[in-house]
């Protein structure tokens, strides 16, 4: 069972290589064709879009058919559209490229989701961080094997991005038998159980994804920019933060998740945003560069501890569509945080990056007041010792 753990955790750093390859491609696209900020812009916000408003139409698709493969054709397309940016001229094409490479995001997450959640068994906030550490990875290496491609070949370089999606594809198409009996004894088990879904609940967990998001949006852009221009530091040192934060999500996704197994997927919620609520308000009245960067530890694991959870409890309230909770958790949210983040730097131009910080630090608070009406689940996604028994067999 560990083993589909582990594939969906590789297919997810091998999609969002792709997310985070975008942003590192475009000063290249500036440097050659002279395009304005604005311009090379509209391609992350092109592919962000096509990946956010379809994943739960494919989320829906997951839960109606049988489909693995979504998986497989999703990561190979992240790759691919965003592989052929570097081969033209003409931006309306590149516009394509990119939102071809959005579709294939869009396909792989919620069925990425759903299988996390499904081969994880009992210990679900364990698996759904395996799975969402992938994701986090994934937004590192992208840059650096953008710069490593760009470096050897220049712009064509980002052919370069098909090699981990084909490979990827590949190794999930060899997998495809045991992943269908997986997602075929799992749905059958579960609709023998459960009679109904929660969407009130669900709609709860949706609303702290969506502010949680806004923070994410905020901290990733803002961070840096608080240590060049309230701390004076150096521009490598300000960008440096932001690899701290990648790879210190990463972790905090996985042992949160192990916690929630341990003591409950509320709780750790509630103790994350209490905790993050005190760190951002640390932002705000700081001025010693060696608090700042524990602050940036401390705000790592207030964001990313809670993650796996609120994915499991939004897939546990609605477990007939476990799919559509994974596309609406990972798309449209992320959508939320993307849209606010011009509403937060008009905040920031006018305020200043202290009084920003102290505003997320409030929607912190208010989603630590959201979290204490959670309510347990009325049904559990366990699978039955024999499912279990009857998947693992097939994988060994």
């Amino acid at each position: 069972m560990k083993k589909y753990i582990y594939l969906t955790m590789i297919g997810h750093l091998c999609t969002d290589i792709n997310q985070g390859a975008l942003p590192a491609i475009m000063p290249f696209l500036v440097q050659q064709y002279g395009f304005s900020y604005a311009k090379v812009g509209s391609l992350v916000l092109v592919a962000n879009v096509a990946s956010a408003l379809i994943q739960p139409l494919f989320g829906w698709i997951g839960d109606k058919y049988v489909k693995p493969q979504l998986m497989a054709f999703g990561v190979f397309l992240a790759g691919f559209g965003l592989s052929l940016v570097g081969f033209t001229e003409s931006f309306p094409l590149m516009l394509l490229c990119a939102c071809i490479s959005g579709i294939g995001i869009a396909m792989f997450h919620p069925e990425g989701g759903k299988i996390a959640n499904f081969a994880a068994s009992e210990n679900k906030g364990a698996g759904l961080g395996i799975f969402g550490a992938g994701g986090n990875i994934g937004f590192t290496v992208g840059p650096i094997l953008i710069a490593i491609g760009m470096n050897l070949f220049g712009l064509p370089g980002t052919w370069i991005l098909i090699i981990p999606s084909s490979l990827c594809a590949l190794y999930i198409i060899k997998e495809l038998s045991g992943l269908k009996s997986l997602s075929m004894e799992t749905k059958e088990t579960i609709s023998k159980s459960v009679h109904h879904d929660n969407w009130h609940g669900f709609s709860l967990v949706m609303a702290i994804s969506c502010l949680r998001s806004i923070v994410y949006f905020a901290c990733t852009t803002y961070i840096p920019l608080y240590f060049l221009n309230v701390l004076h530091q150096s521009k490598d040192f300000s960008s440096l933060m932001l690899s701290v934060f990648a790879v210190g999500g990463a972790f905090a996704t996985i042992i949160g998740g192990r916690i929630g197994d341990r003591i409950g997927y509320r709780q750790v919620i509630m103790f994350s945003y209490a905790f993050l609520t005190l760190v951002l308000i640390g932002f705000y009245q700081n001025l010693s560069l060696e608090m700042a960067v524990l602050l940036v530890v401390f705000s790592v694991l207030g964001l990313s501890t809670s993650l796996s959870s609120q994915t499991v409890l939004a897939q546990s309230y609605i477990p007939n569509h476990i799919g559509t909770a994974s596309g609406l958790i990972m798309g449209v949210s992320a959508t939320v945080g993307g849209i606010s983040a011009p509403v937060v730097g008009s905040l920031a131009d006018s305020k200043g990056l202290p009084v920003m910080f102290l505003s997320m630090a409030i929607i912190s608070a208010i989603i630590f007041a959201l979290s204490l009406f959670i309510v347990k689940p009325n049904v559990s996604l366990t699978k039955h010792h024999t499912v279990r028994k009857m998947v693992k067999n097939k994988a060994s």
